[in-house]
């Protein structure tokens, strides 16, 4: 997923965007593994700068509340520990 977020990002440059501001934020849903330091270095290793492409996690409960409330996807704990949404990528605009 981070292969396609980078080349989306690196590709900016080529659509007219005007005055559109865009920003990446890759949600994580398991803060007892993806600790400060983890994070830091999958997200170092995607590329993701921290201005423009960030990495966010939470209480497996709030980025639920996020995922369904907010941005009105399907989200689903797996058997195995891992978490499912759907879609997979959520563009959200600011209405400023």
């Amino acid at each position: 997923m981070e292969d396609t977020t980078r080349e989306v990002r690196d590709r900016l440059d080529e659509v007219d965007l005007g005055d559109v501001d865009v920003r990446f934020v890759t949600l994580t849903f398991d803060p007892s593994h993806d600790t400060a330091d983890v994070i830091s270095g999958v997200a170092e290793r995607a590329g993701a700068d921290g201005v423009v492409w960030r990495y966010a996690t939470g209480e497996p409960q709030h980025m639920e509340n996020v995922v369904r409330s907010g941005f009105k996807a399907r989200y689903s704990p797996e058997d195995d520990g891992s978490f499912s949404f759907d879609p997979m990528r959520i563009l959200v605009m600011d209405g400023e």
